[in-house]
């Protein structure tokens, strides 16, 4: 009604209050609005496109001296675009004294292309030929989780800096209490410490602070600053 939301679920829960923080993605907030925006806000949204990713997650039962986070295949021979190597990452992230080694493949896609559409045998198959063309023995699988990601990295197209900038706008205008963060909420490609900025940023402006949650992470370089205020 313009002074408060009601979120519906699909269970059929709703929840109201004053304002929303969305980190769902934008093209879909803007098609979850109630009554619809504008035709040509709708077709804006509607050119928002994201690229997916398959995180295939698996337990080895021998520990594979790996000294890098994380691992880049850009060969031909290869599937998986991107190796996580999660013990690097934390030891929290594998069970205490255990002597294997828990990597994530992550298998770069668009929605409904073959891969992300492929069962999970297929999907093992192409995971088992990775791992042997890597020198992991097959023998030394122990489990495999699969995971897919729809909305896991937003496209820059030529398009996308305007349109984006266009939807900003109309929600500012017409639904200022409506806060997106995050990636999937603005559409860029923040990494984990800007999304939780812009978030942090949202919340302050909604508390009264003069401050732009649209400015976190525009400049072209790399910053840990604190909060831009205008």
């Amino acid at each position: 009604d313009g002074r408060r939301w009601t979120v519906e679920f699909q269970d059929g829960q709703t929840v109201s209050g004053d304002a929303v923080f969305s980190s769902m993605p934008l093209r879909l907030l803007i098609n979850s609005l109630e009554p619809e925006p504008p035709r040509h806000i709708r077709v804006i949204a509607d050119t928002l496109r994201h690229r997916s990713v398959i995180t295939v997650a698996v337990a080895l039962g021998k520990r594979y001296e790996i000294p890098f986070n994380w691992v880049y295949t850009p060969g031909k021979e290869f599937r998986v675009g991107r190796i996580q190597n999660y013990g690097r990452w934390s030891t929290g992230l594998a069970p205490k004294d255990w002597a294997g080694t828990h990597l994530g493949l992550e298998y770069f896609t668009l929605p409904h292309d073959d891969l992300w559409v492929a069962s999970e045998e297929s999907l093992g198959d192409i995971v088992l030929q990775d791992l042997r063309r890597l020198g992991v023995d097959h023998t030394d699988l122990e489990h495999v989780m699969i995971v897919r990601s729809q909305f896991a990295y937003p496209i820059y197209d030529p398009g996308r800096e305007r349109n984006v900038a266009r939807i900003r706008d109309y929600l500012k205008q017409n639904h200022p209490t409506m806060h997106p963060i995050g990636r999937n909420g603005m559409h860029r490609y923040d990494n984990q410490d800007h999304a939780m900025l812009s978030a942090m940023h949202s919340v302050a402006h909604y508390f009264g602070e003069n401050i732009d949650p649209w400015r976190v992470n525009t400049d072209l370089g790399y910053h840990e600053a604190g909060l831009l205020r205008s």
